[in-house]
């Protein structure tokens, strides 16, 4: 099997995040996924709710 020397040398290289990444990573949680999608069931009836905590989770 060929494979090239610059595949072989960034297989070698660390990969880091950029700090945006990590710190939307540290919020990107499973309970916060779980309340938006829960509040989009009041999107049409009651917007408030909805927008309102979209709102809340975006500042």
């Amino acid at each position: 099997m060929f494979v090239d020397r610059a595949t072989q040398w960034l297989k070698l290289l660390p990969v880091t995040k950029p700090a945006v990444t990590r710190i939307f990573g540290r919020r990107a949680t499973l309970k916060r996924s779980f309340g938006l999608l829960s509040d989009f069931r009041h999107e049409q009836s009651a917007p408030d709710i909805f927008y309102g905590a979209l709102a809340r989770d975006s500042v």
